[in-house]
C-alpha cells in the first residue's frame, strides 16, 4: 500500500445534518449556519449540491466561507479570524468546518477564532466528541 484515502470530505453533508440535530432544540431561530471550506482541495466538486440539498431539506441556509491555502499562513490565519467574526456579526451561532487537512493543520488557530467569536464550530474531530456545557450551550470538545 502506498497511500490512503481518508473519506472525509464527502461525509459534509452528514456532519451538517449532525451539527443541526445537535444545536436545534437549543437554537431553533438558527437558520443560517456558517461553512468554512477549502474550495481549492482536490476532491472539492463545485458542482455537487450534496450540501445544498441537505440544507434545503433542513430548512437552513449556509454562509459559505472559502479559505484557499497558500504559502503565507499568516493571511490564511486571518481569513479564518475574519469568518468568524463576520458569522459573529451576522448573528449566527454556528459553523462546520468541512474536512480538509488544512483546518487539521491550523486547528488551534481555527478554535482560537472559534472562541473570540462565540460562534461554536463543528469539525472532524467532533465527529464523536460532543457535550454541553455548564451554561447549556452546545460545546464541540477539543
Amino acid at each position: 500500500m502506498t497511500g490512503v484515502d481518508a473519506r472525509t470530505s464527502e461525509l459534509d453533508p452528514f456532519r451538517l445534518t449532525q451539527l443541526y440535530n445537535l444545536v436545534h432544540s437549543q437554537w431553533p431561530d438558527q437558520t443560517t449556519f456558517g461553512v468554512l471550506e477549502n474550495n481549492t482541495r482536490e476532491d472539492y466538486d463545485p458542482t455537487s449540491l450534496e450540501m445544498d440539498k441537505v440544507a434545503h431539506r433542513l430548512n437552513i441556509k449556509l454562509n459559505r466561507v472559502h479559505v484557499i491555502p497558500g504559502p503565507d499562513q499568516t493571511a490564511i490565519k486571518k481569513l479564518i479570524n475574519q469568518a468568524f467574526q463576520g458569522w459573529k456579526q451576522a448573528g449566527i451561532k454556528v459553523a462546520l468546518v468541512a474536512a480538509d487537512p488544512l483546518f487539521n493543520d491550523l486547528r488551534p488557530d481555527v478554535i482560537k477564532a472559534e472562541k473570540a467569536s462565540g460562534v461554536a464550530a463543528f469539525d472532524v474531530a467532533d465527529d464523536r466528541h460532543v457535550r454541553a456545557d455548564a451554561r447549556g450551550r452546545s460545546r464541540f470538545c477539543r
